[in-house]
């Protein structure tokens, strides 16, 4: 039974590696197939670079250069400065959760005697050597 299933393993990879050699060799076929359509080409040399020093207008403001918020939801309104301290109040809610809940953890290890700290602690391993 055993080497039944130890053969139809080694089927299984034999056909991956077949389905893989015809994979590859599919994909050579097509490079060979395909003629280059980009070669050089006779064309006008094209560029980015402004032909005169006309505004195009600016992508990163200057400083000082905004508007104050006109509605609530505009950039330093009072629903994005709202989201604000939600957000911070959530991530600080988060930290206090989890300090809670380790202080409670650690308690209650140190009351059933498992805490790992206080058991390497009574037997000496674990502690800094005492200073001079």
């Amino acid at each position: 039974m055993a080497e039944r299933a130890r053969h139809s393993g080694l089927t299984v990879a034999v056909l991956g590696a077949l389905a893989a050699l015809v994979v590859c060799l599919g994909v050579a076929a097509l490079d060979v197939a395909v003629p280059a359509t980009a070669g050089a080409q006779p064309s006008e040399t094209t560029t980015t670079q402004p032909v005169d020093d006309q505004d195009f207008g600016e992508i990163i403001p200057r400083p000082n250069s905004g508007r104050p918020p006109e509605h609530p939801g505009d950039r330093g309104g009072w629903q994005q400065l709202a989201l604000f301290f939600v957000i911070l109040a959530a991530i600080a809610a988060i930290a206090v959760a989890v300090w809670w809940s380790s202080r409670r953890a650690r308690r209650r290890r140190e009351a059933e005697g498992t805490d790992p700290l206080s058991l390497a602690k009574a037997r000496g391993e674990g502690l800094r050597r005492p200073r001079d």
